[in-house]
């Protein structure tokens, strides 16, 4: 297997304030996916949540921060 290799593209969480794995320059997420920022929820390959950077991963992760984010709007909406 060869692995070509990829940077995170980090432009917007940057932007935004949201922490950066200092080794990786991946995002960094909980358990449920949230990042530093309330609300914010980040998936897949710019991630520090799974070292198995798949397809398959990533579709998790992003179901889980789907519902992250859905139970957050439910809890705070106003």
């Amino acid at each position: 297997m060869i692995e070509a290799g990829a940077d995170p593209r980090v432009e917007i969480p940057n932007s935004l304030g949201i922490d950066l794995d200092i080794e990786t320059n991946e995002v960094v997420v909980d358990k449920d996916q949230k990042t530093n920022i309330d609300g914010i929820y980040a998936a897949g390959d710019l991630t520090n949540g799974s070292n198995l950077k798949q397809t398959i991963t990533a579709a998790s992760q992003g179901a889980i921060s789907a519902l992250s984010a859905y139970n957050y709007c439910l809890e705070n909406k106003n």
